[in-house]
């Protein structure tokens, strides 16, 4: 995680050495407060569109694997969960996909939530104007956003096999690690994403990007300013 400069420079928050979003200082070129409620209401408005069910997504589901999954690995996710920048970009491309069905696998669970805890924690620190209220207001929201998305199967909830995931994450290991420099989280998402069957991968991190092309996965680069 690179740290603010004294300059009062835009920082990259990751998990595990991997980009999830950049949090910028007040003094620093950011959204501005009506740019990030342009963003909040875009995500509302998206909530409130009717979805077009996904076919024999019941049957699909019983047996774990929805049919037409796409995934989304968690820089693409959590930008469509809070107004951070390049969440607009997220937006823009996830409506010209079709707004499909995502799944939101047991990983997605522990990355997404923790990881809107923790633009919460920067937020508190990089923005000492705000209040710990108004934070806090903020994190209830991102999470409330989240609850809706899996309400109305914008996010569908999958179980997988631990036990082929592992087993195929250390394949993608053996095979692209010495050639990408890919991280755990990056290979645990890509065999996620094939333990699901999932044709389409939704990503905002170009490094997760080439892992899942060399996984026969198609790829959606979503361009995000700052990563």
């Amino acid at each position: 995680m690179k740290r603010l400069t004294a300059a009062g420079e835009s920082v990259q928050v990751t998990d595990n050495g991997k980009p999830l979003w950049v949090l910028r200082s007040a003094t620093a070129p950011s959204l501005a407060d009506a740019d990030r409620q342009l963003v909040d209401d875009e995500l509302d408005a998206m909530l409130a569109e009717r979805r077009t069910p996904l076919c024999g997504l019941r049957r699909a589901i019983d047996r774990g694997f929805p049919d037409a999954m796409t995934y989304g690995d968690s820089s693409f996710v959590l930008r469509l969960l809070t107004n951070e920048v390049g969440s607009e970009h997220a937006v823009a491309v996830f409506r010209r996909l079709g707004r499909p069905g995502l799944a939101f696998s047991p990983l997605h669970e522990i990355e997404i939530r923790n990881g809107l805890r923790m633009k919460a924690f920067m937020e508190l620190r990089l923005r000492p104007a705000a209040s710990k209220t108004e934070i806090e207001r903020e994190l209830s929201a991102w999470e409330g956003r989240l609850e809706r998305f899996l309400e109305r199967g914008t996010l569908v909830k999958v179980e997988v096999s631990w036990d082929k995931v592992v087993e195929s994450a250390l394949r993608l290991s053996r095979e692209q690690t010495l050639r990408l420099g890919t991280r755990s989280y990056d290979i645990l998402h890509v065999a996620m994403a094939a333990e699901l069957r999932c044709r389409d991968f939704i990503t905002c991190d170009l490094r997760q990007a080439k892992l899942a092309r060399s996984a026969g996965l198609k790829v959606t680069m979503v361009e995000v300013s700052g990563d």
